[in-house]
């Protein structure tokens, strides 16, 4: 596994859980930016394979 990749599983993870976050105090802005991150992560680890 590459740097980038690591970086790219470590934003992922960090986005699902302000996503479950907010799901969780029922903030619908902290939800969304948690799961914009979540697909930075993923979109990240997909570029550098």
């Amino acid at each position: 596994m590459t740097d980038e990749r690591i970086k790219g599983k470590a934003e992922e993870i960090k986005g699902k859980i302000k996503g479950a976050a907010g799901d969780l105090i029922n903030n619908e802005q902290m939800e969304a930016e948690g799961r914009a991150e979540e697909l930075k992560g993923q979109a990240r680890q997909k570029a550098n394979e």
